[in-house]
């Protein structure tokens, strides 16, 4: 992917490395696109996971035609449009439209394109607490909002200079 897709990718490698043990990399969509010939190594007979929020960044296209005309990979893509020119390249396509946030990626695209590739995972490793769990999120979460929504706008407007995350897990 380019942009927040890519940095969803960097979190899915880390998932898929912790669990399922593939070893895997995430790489700029541009930069092998302009470098294809260098990841020969590892894109040859690969599964190729491609996100994009519009389905139709240059980037994307080009590197997915690359590496199935030179690598012989197949190409699953996530994306949160409907048909889409990188929908229709792909071997295998994951479709998001609730998921498309107008103009650039933002909250809405990126939860959604990682909760899509985890649930992957998670099926993939037949997980199935994790696909419940996914699943409860999915059915639970605006209620969660709901819940959240006074406590966070309270701490937002907080006169902050810095903030520090701590957290726990591969996300």
């Amino acid at each position: 992917g380019c942009g927040s897709s890519f940095s969803v990718g960097k979190s899915i490698e880390g998932c898929a490395e912790m669990v399922l043990g593939l070893e895997s990399v995430c790489i700029p969509a541009g930069d092998f696109m302009l470098n294809a010939s260098e990841y020969r190594k590892i894109a040859q007979d690969s599964l190729i996971l491609a996100l994009s929020r519009s389905g139709e960044t240059h980037e994307v296209i080009n590197a997915i035609q690359e590496s199935k005309h030179y690598f012989n990979s197949k190409v699953l893509s996530v994306v949160c449009a409907e048909k889409t020119t990188l929908g229709k390249i792909s071997d295998y396509t994951i479709e998001l439209p609730w998921a498309f946030d107008e103009g650039v990626c933002q909250t809405r695209s990126v939860t959604n394109l990682f909760a899509a590739c985890r649930l992957v995972l998670s099926v993939w490793e037949y997980d199935q607490g994790a696909i419940e769990d996914i699943s409860k999120f999915a059915l639970e979460g605006d209620g969660f909002i709901q819940k959240v929504e006074p406590l966070l706008k309270d701490i937002a407007n907080e006169e902050w200079e810095n903030a520090f995350v701590l957290a726990d897990g591969e996300i």
